[in-house]
């Protein structure tokens, strides 16, 4: 189970890696070390660069020294001696595709973002908020699209033509209404917002 962190450029793709989602590295501490020790664009790439890590601290310059060295960033390439191959930097070519490779199975479901605004963000699922303003509540807005609720429709069933369904970016629903060719209806509370309709097949 791992915790990514990223870097978005200027054409919104995103080079990332991932931290393990162990007992010490909380959500507190991890927002408390980018917040205060990667503030600007130079450190954090020196970040990215490790690829990735064990253990996240405020420095990434200088090799870790043992399990008791809290300051240096542990690199499981570079202090662990383990393959570049597997543990480098990944891509992602938007923030919705970088989101999906989040383990939602860890205890810190959400990716940690430096955007091209040179400002850290918190990424959940469809929701996206200022580091500066975050705290430990904005994990449980990974329970799929905060707030929303998405009903499929079936015309097969004469009891119940909507069935709801679990999605966590727009991006699903549109690729599920394309996939089954049938409209998807998304609600909050009782108010319908919007229908994401198939889009029809191009003759070819």
């Amino acid at each position: 189970m791992s915790i990514l962190i990223g870097r978005k450029s200027k054409s919104g793709s995103i080079l990332y890696i991932s931290l393990s989602n162990e007992y010490k590295n909380t959500f507190g501490r991890i927002t408390a070390i980018l917040k205060n020790f990667y503030r600007t664009p130079e450190r954090v790439e020196a970040l990215i660069d490790l690829g990735n890590l064990h253990w996240l601290g405020g420095s990434p310059y200088k090799k870790n020294k043992n399990g008791d060295d809290v300051v240096n960033c542990e690199s499981l390439i570079r202090d662990r001696k383990l393959s570049p191959g597997k543990h480098g930097t990944q891509y992602a070519d938007s923030e919705e595709k970088y989101v999906s490779k989040n383990d939602k199975s860890g205890k810190i479901n959400c990716c940690f973002l430096f955007d091209d605004d040179n400002q850290w963000y918190v990424l959940v699922a469809s929701h996206k908020e200022s580091l500066a303003t975050a705290d430990e509540s904005v994990l449980e807005k990974s329970t799929l699209m905060y707030g929303l609720k998405v009903y499929r429709y079936n015309e097969q069933d004469p009891h119940t033509r909507l069935q709801e369904k679990n999605f966590h970016t727009w991006e699903e629903v549109k690729c599920a209404a394309n996939k089954d060719n049938t409209p998807h209806y998304i609600f909050r509370n009782e108010r319908l917002l919007t229908v994401i309709k198939p889009i029809p097949a191009q003759a070819s």
